[in-house]
């Protein structure tokens, strides 16, 4: 190798050679080919930087299964519960007073100018919006504050008592809770007129809850198990994780909207929630992925040209010249180098 020939900082050559030889390869031979620069070069085709290949971690042979039944399982869950939680808010919640864990007889649930308390669509219509608490009674919720004995402040109180009612408790009802804002679209939508539709993808619902925890249960459980680290499932870039995550809660989401029973019918907005992380973090890392492939692109076009130009400059020596020739048993060829070289870059582009 050339860089074998002459030792730069002690001046001297370990193989004897020529007077005319030493004067080509000192001033001669540098002045067309310069190998110590050339070698700085080579030494940036390797400057590609490290990519974490196991986010491209291959779907296994259990996983569509386990993925289809965690999502069916989800709705079916959503649907065996839905009567259980009704009973508990009409037997339970709607007859005990707030005193008593229970919210019977508190205002919000008899809209004004209705003469009955209750009835679909009142959530609708009045007192039911957590992003709107201007249109409360507040002076009910202070008088039941002010019963319980608490020592928090009464203004405090008065909030949690309306929060359990509206957030807690109503959700377990058939027709669950409307959902947050819709007080400020009534004038778009009539409760009476739309009420089927309203009741199947307006409202949050104790059971769709608790089927969105069935299927994200069975499919995080069974990552946990075949990833073997739970960040890999939630917070680490993973593909297949988060692809098979969104496929289960979209199934769950789908299958809720298809079920026989058009009165069990219900649009899951909390696997709706969990499809919004898994398909912003696969976004998220798509676009990682693409910058990642862009920036080593632009490395091995950079090496490219680097590799060209010292083609270049390799065949601008004179071969032909009579001291190169008593040189030539002792280097390597430069063109052979070079190929080696193009071998390896096409290598990197090969394992890339």
């Amino acid at each position: 190798m050339l860089r074998d020939l002459y030792n730069e900082q002690e001046g001297i050559f370990p193989i004897k050679l020529s007077e005319h030889s030493k004067y080509f390869f000192k001033e001669i031979y540098p002045s067309n080919f310069n190998y110590l620069s050339v070698q700085e070069d080579i030494k940036k085709i390797n400057d590609l930087p490290e990519f974490d290949k196991s986010i491209f971690a291959e779907w296994e042979k259990w996983d569509l299964p386990i993925m289809f039944i965690s999502g069916i399982l989800g709705t079916f869950s959503s649907v065996m519960l839905k009567d259980i939680f009704s009973e508990k808010h009409d037997k339970i919640f709607s007859k005990k007073s707030a005193l008593n864990g229970g919210h019977s007889g508190e205002l919000i649930d008899r809209v004004p100018g209705h003469k009955q308390a209750g009835g679909f669509g009142h959530r609708w219509l009045f007192g039911h919006d957590i992003l709107n608490p201007f249109e409360v009674d507040w002076k009910q919720y202070v008088e039941i504050a002010k019963e319980s004995g608490s020592p928090l402040p009464n203004w405090l109180m008065a909030g949690w008592y309306w929060y359990r009612h509206v957030v807690l408790q109503d959700r377990f009802s058939i027709e669950g809770r409307p959902l947050a804002g819709h007080s400020y679209f009534r004038d778009f939508l009539d409760p009476e007129k739309n009420q089927e539709i309203l009741r199947y993808i307006g409202t949050l619902k104790r059971r769709d809850m608790a089927g969105a925890a069935v299927t994200n249960l069975i499919m995080g459980a069974y990552l946990w198990g075949t990833e073997k680290d739970i960040k890999r499932v939630i917070i680490k870039a993973n593909y297949r994780a988060f692809s098979l995550m969104l496929g289960a809660n979209y199934l769950t989401l789908l299958s809720g909207l298809l079920v026989p029973n058009k009165h069990d019918i219900s649009l899951n907005w909390h696997a709706m929630r969990v499809i919004s992380y898994y398909l912003l973090r696969l976004i998220l890392l798509e676009q990682k992925v693409q910058k990642e492939i862009k920036n080593r692109e632009l490395i091995l076009n950079t090496n490219d040209d680097i590799l060209k130009y010292n083609e270049l400059k390799a065949l601008s020596i004179d071969f032909n010249n009579k001291y190169y020739k008593e040189l030539k048993i002792y280097e390597c060829d430069v063109d052979e180098y070079f190929n080696q070289t193009m071998d390896k870059h096409r290598q990197l582009i090969k394992e890339f």
